[in-house]
C-alpha cells in the first residue's frame, strides 16, 4: 500500500482533515505558514538583485530563520523521503501556491518527482475525495505572480520605508499600505474643507401616528432650499414660522395611489471584504476578529467530539457558489419552506468565462458558504464560541437567501391638502416575504420581526395633528473613515486583495499613523505628514490608479498575460528615478562646501543624521529634527509637573505602552505611569502571624491583595479574589468549589477547603450554575 505524505499550512486543519482519511496511509504535516524567506543579509538588504531578479532565500539548514523552521523543513524532508507521494495541499489562493513551490524547493530531486499539487475549498470529505482523484502540477503563473508581488513589495517597500525613516520621520512606508493612508488623509482633507450649512423643514404628525412629508406649496412667495428627493426645505426659519402659521390643525385625506410592486432582492453570498464590512456593521467586531473567527470556522471547531470546517475558504473575491451547494440548498429549501421560495438555478451559479467555470467546478475563488446547509445556527448554539456562531449565523444567511426569491410588497402612497398645501404618506405593504422567510426564522434580529400598525383611512377624511413644528436641519459633514467604509473604498479603487485588507486597516494604526475614536480611524500629525510629504515626493507611487494598475497587472501575471520581470522592471524605473529626486530634495546641498546631503547612520546612537556627500573632505553634519513629525504621539493631559511645573504629556514607550512624563525632559526628568496603583489602605484586622496592621494593596496588574505592613520582614498574605460558588462538589474532598480567575484573566476551579490542593482547568466551553460571592 502507499504512503502518502500531505502537506498543509495551518497545524489548526489536521485534526478536521484527519477525520476524512482515517483509512488511507495519508501523513499529514503543517508547514505554519511559510517555510522561507529573501535572505536580508544579501544583496543590499533585499535578498534579490535590482537588475536579474536573481533571489536568496535564506538557506533550509540556517537555525537562524525564525528558530522553529529549520525543524519543520527538517520534519518535512525526513517524511518526505518515506513516502511515496506528496500532496501540497496548501490554501487556494496565491500565498498557498507559493508555499506549495517554497516546499517543492527544499525537497531533493528524488522526492520533487513525487509532488502533486492538490487543491479544496472546503474541507469535507467529498471535496478531499474529489481533489486527491484530480491532482495537477504546480501553477508557475501564480508562482510567478507571487514573486512579483514580493519582489515588488520588498524593492519598493524598503526602500520607501527607508526614506520614510530618514526624511520624514515615519516608522514604516508601502506600496499598499501608503495608499491606504492617502485615503485617511484625503477624508481628513474633506472633512476640514466642510462648510456648515442648515435649512428648516416642516414636520407632522398626526394623532394616529401618521408622519406627513411637505411635497407642495400653495403660495410661490417663500425662499425654499433645492433638494434632489422632492421635499420642501426653507431657507430661512423665518418662512417656516409664516408657513407654519398657515395651517389648520386639520388634514384631509384627499386620494390614494393604486399600489406599486417592488422587489426587494437577496444578499449576495459573501466574499472576503463584504464578509468583513457587514461584520463589523451588525457584530461589532474589528476586522482582525472577523478575520481569525473565519479563519478558525475554515480550519474546523469541535462539536460534539469531532472536528468539522463549517464554511470554505474565507479569502476570496468571488460571490459564486458552487453548482453542488446550490443543488443541495435548493432541494433543502424546497423541504424547508416550499417551491415557491426557490430561486431559479440560474440566478445563483455565474459562468462570465470558461476559466470562471472551470475554477467553479474545481472548488475554488467561490463564495463564503457554509460547507453543510443542514447544520443550522440554531443547533450550533452552546456548542462554539458566541463570536464563531454570530459569524456563522451571518455567512449561513447570506450565502443560503442567495438562492431564494425575492421579497415582494406593495407601496401605496398617501395624499393629504391642508388649506391647498399638498402633503404625502406612504405604506409598504409585505405581498410575498421571499428570502426574508429565512432570516425572520434563524436571525436573532429583532426588527425584521416587527411590523408596523398602520391606521385605517378614508378619502375625504379629516385627521387631526398631534405635533406640527418647523425643525432645523443640518448638513452632515463627510464622517471619517471606519475599518468597514475604508475596506470598501480600498476595493472599489482596486487596491489590495482579500488576504490584506486587514492588514492594511491594521498597519496604519500600529505605525501611529491613525487613531482608532469610537470605530472611527482619525489621521494623526504624523500620518498627516508621512502622506503629505510621499505624495510631493513619490507623485507617481502615491496615485490610487497607478496602485490599482500594478495590483491588475499582477493579476494579469497570474493568468500569462504579463512577464513579472517586465513589469518590475518597469516599475522599478519609475520608483528609483523619483527615489533619487526625492533624496536630492529631502535634504538640500551643503551649507558649507555645496555638495549633496545625505541621511546616514551612526551606530554609536543607532539614530540617522545628516552628512555631506563630500566626507571626508567637508565634516559638517546635522540633525533630523523629528519632532514636528512625532508631535502626534505626544498629548498634553493638563496637568502641571510637581518638580519643574511644566507640562505633563502622555507618552508611548517603545513596548507600545502609554506613560505620563514631563514635556520639558531631558531636562526634568520626572515620570509616572498613566494608570498608578491605588493607595494602600488599612483594612481594620491584625496580621495573624506578626500582629501588626494589614493593609489592602494592589499588584503590577492592579488586582487587590492583603499584605502586612511589615513587609518584607512579614511576608503574610491573603488574597481577594471575586469567587463563584460552583453546585459542584470536590472530587476529593466533598466541599464545594469555586470557580476563580487567574493573573492572566484566565479561570479556573479551585476546592474551598483550605487543606485540600484539588484545581483543575475549565473547559472551554463548560458551563456551570454558579452563585456568586465574595
Amino acid at each position: 500500500m502507499k504512503h502518502s505524505l500531505m502537506l498543509i499550512e495551518s497545524p489548526n486543519k489536521i485534526n478536521t482533515i484527519s477525520r476524512y482519511l482515517k483509512d488511507t496511509n495519508i501523513k499529514i504535516l503543517a508547514t505554519i505558514g511559510h517555510i522561507r524567506e529573501l535572505d536580508e543579509k544579501s544583496f543590499k538588504g533585499l535578498g534579490f538583485d535590482e537588475t536579474t531578479y536573481e533571489m536568496k532565500w535564506r538557506n533550509d539548514s540556517e537555525r537562524t530563520f525564525k528558530g522553529k523552521k529549520f525543524d519543520v523543513i527538517e520534519t518535512i524532508n525526513a517524511a518526505a523521503d518515506a513516502s511515496d507521494e506528496i500532496f501540497l495541499s496548501t490554501d487556494p489562493d496565491r500565498e498557498g501556491e507559493a508555499i506549495s513551490w517554497h516546499i517543492y524547493s527544499v525537497l531533493n530531486e528524488k522526492n520533487k518527482k513525487k509532488c502533486k499539487r492538490v487543491v479544496f475549498n472546503e474541507i469535507t470529505k467529498d471535496a478531499i475525495t474529489k481533489a486527491l482523484s484530480s491532482p495537477r502540477s504546480l501553477d508557475q503563473n501564480q508562482i510567478n505572480s507571487y514573486l512579483a508581488r514580493k519582489l515588488l513589495d520588498r524593492g519598493l517597500g524598503f526602500k520607501l520605508s527607508d526614506f520614510a525613516q530618514k526624511a520624514i520621520g515615519g516608522v514604516s512606508a508601502g506600496r499598499v499600505q501608503s495608499i491606504a493612508l492617502k485615503f485617511l488623509k484625503d477624508k481628513y482633507e474633506e472633512i476640514k474643507a466642510f462648510v456648515p450649512e442648515h435649512w428648516f423643514n416642516i414636520y407632522v404628525l398626526l394623532e394616529n401616528g401618521l408622519e406627513l412629508n411637505l411635497k407642495k406649496l400653495a403660495d410661490k412667495g417663500y425662499k425654499l432650499k433645492d433638494h434632489k428627493d422632492g421635499s420642501i426645505n426653507f431657507v430661512n426659519e423665518k418662512d417656516a414660522k409664516k408657513f407654519l402659521s398657515t395651517l389648520d390643525n386639520y388634514f384631509t385625506l384627499e386620494k390614494v395611489d393604486d399600489p406599486k410592486q417592488e422587489k426587494q432582492k437577496p444578499p449576495k453570498a459573501f466574499k472576503t471584504s463584504t464578509m468583513q464590512s457587514t461584520a463589523i456593521n451588525k457584530l461589532h467586531m474589528s476586522v482582525s476578529t472577523v478575520d481569525r473567527t473565519a479563519q478558525m470556522l475554515y480550519e474546523g471547531v469541535e462539536i460534539d467530539g469531532e472536528a468539522i470546517s463549517l464554511i470554505t475558504y474565507p479569502r476570496t473575491d468571488r460571490e459564486d457558489l458552487s453548482e453542488t451547494f446550490v443543488e443541495h440548498t435548493q432541494t433543502w429549501l424546497f423541504k424547508e419552506f416550499g417551491k415557491e421560495y426557490v430561486a431559479d438555478k440560474s440566478k445563483s451559479v455565474k459562468e462570465k468565462k470558461t476559466k470562471d467555470k472551470e475554477l467553479l467546478v474545481q472548488g475554488a475563488h467561490e463564495g463564503i458558504r457554509p460547507t453543510y446547509i443542514h447544520i443550522t445556527p440554531d443547533s450550533l448554539d452552546g456548542k462554539i464560541e458566541k463570536d464563531a456562531l454570530r459569524l456563522y449565523r451571518l455567512i449561513w444567511l447570506y450565502a443560503v437567501s442567495s438562492l431564494m426569491k425575492d421579497a415582494i410588497y406593495n407601496n401605496v402612497l398617501y395624499h393629504f391638502d391642508n388649506n391647498k398645501n399638498k402633503f404625502t404618506t406612504n405604506n409598504r405593504i409585505e405581498k410575498f416575504e421571499g428570502f426574508k422567510a429565512l432570516f425572520k426564522k434563524y436571525s436573532q434580529e429583532e426588527n425584521l420581526l416587527k411590523e408596523d400598525d398602520f391606521p385605517d383611512l378614508k378619502v375625504g377624511e379629516k385627521y387631526k395633528d398631534k405635533i406640527k413644528e418647523v425643525k432645523r436641519v443640518d448638513k452632515r459633514p463627510p464622517s471619517p473613515y471606519t475599518e468597514s467604509t475604508l475596506i470598501k473604498s480600498l476595493e472599489e479603487k482596486g487596491i489590495g486583495r482579500p488576504s490584506t485588507y486587514s492588514h492594511i486597516v491594521n498597519i496604519v494604526v500600529k505605525r501611529e499613523y491613525a487613531n482608532k475614536d469610537a470605530g472611527k480611524l482619525i489621521i494623526t500629525d504624523l500620518g498627516l505628514k508621512m502622506s503629505e510629504d510621499l505624495e510631493k515626493f513619490f507623485p507617481n507611487i502615491m496615485q490610487y490608479d497607478y496602485t490599482r494598475n500594478m495590483e491588475q497587472e499582477l493579476d494579469n501575471i497570474s493568468e500569462n498575460k504579463s512577464n513579472w520581470k517586465t513589469f518590475l522592471d518597469k516599475v522599478f524605473q519609475i520608483f528609483n528615478e523619483e527615489l533619487n529626486k526625492a533624496n536630492k530634495v529631502a535634504f538640500g546641498n551643503c551649507p558649507e562646501c555645496g555638495a549633496e546631503l545625505k541621511a546616514r547612520f551612526s551606530v554609536k546612537t543607532r539614530s540617522y543624521f545628516i552628512g555631506c556627500t563630500n566626507y571626508p573632505k567637508c565634516k559638517y553634519i546635522g540633525r533630523i529634527n523629528k519632532a514636528e513629525a512625532n508631535k502626534s504621539s505626544v498629548e498634553e493631559i493638563g496637568e502641571l509637573c510637581p518638580d519643574c511645573q511644566g507640562a505633563l504629556v502622555k507618552k508611548k514607550n517603545k513596548w507600545g505602552s502609554f506613560f505620563i512624563s514631563c514635556s520639558k525632559y531631558p531636562e526634568c526628568k520626572y515620570i509616572r505611569s498613566l494608570n498608578p496603583r491605588p493607595a494602600k489602605e488599612p483594612v481594620g484586622r491584625n496580621c495573624p502571624d506578626c500582629g501588626a496592621e494589614l493593609f489592602k494593596r494592589f499588584n503590577k496588574w492592579n488586582r487587590p491583595f492583603i499584605c502586612c505592613s511589615k513587609y518584607p520582614d512579614c511576608k503574610y498574605l491573603e488574597s481577594i479574589e471575586e469567587k463563584e460558588e460552583l453546585d459542584e462538589k470536590c472530587p476529593e474532598c466533598s466541599s464545594f468549589l469555586w470557580k476563580l480567575v487567574g493573573k492572566y484573566n484566565k479561570p479556573y476551579i479551585k476546592c474551598s477547603s483550605s487543606t485540600c490542593k484539588y484545581t483543575r482547568r475549565i473547559a472551554k466551553y463548560e458551563k456551570s450554575n454558579t452563585k456568586k460571592t465574595k
